[in-house]
């Protein structure tokens, strides 16, 4: 997406989960910031709790008890493919190991 091809381009580096959560939590501070037209630290965690948007991530808000609402995807590999295995995924997911293979 043109979130990764950024990031790579000012940065250097294929962006990783992390640097694209830290990405998410500054839109979203800067959102409620300008929500709250105020620096004030209970005034934009007030306005935190109203912020909603559409990112790169999806949509982004919050449940009444602060957090953030996301759908997350389980992945495994299972013989050489990464698969879906939470709930509606495309497989179920294998637990434990073979202490045949390598």
């Amino acid at each position: 997406g043109s979130y990764a091809v950024s990031f790579k381009a000012r940065f250097g580096y294929d962006p990783d989960y992390h640097n694209a959560n830290g990405s998410i939590e500054v839109m979203t501070y800067k959102y409620a910031v300008e929500s709250a037209n105020s620096l004030d630290p209970e005034d934009v965690r007030n306005a935190i709790a109203s912020v909603r948007f559409e990112s790169f991530y999806g949509p982004v808000y919050f449940q009444e008890d602060g957090r953030a609402v996301k759908d997350m995807e389980v992945v495994q590999v299972q013989s050489g493919h990464a698969l879906s295995v939470g709930p509606g995924g495309e497989s179920q997911p294998i637990f434990g190991f073979d202490e045949t293979s390598d």
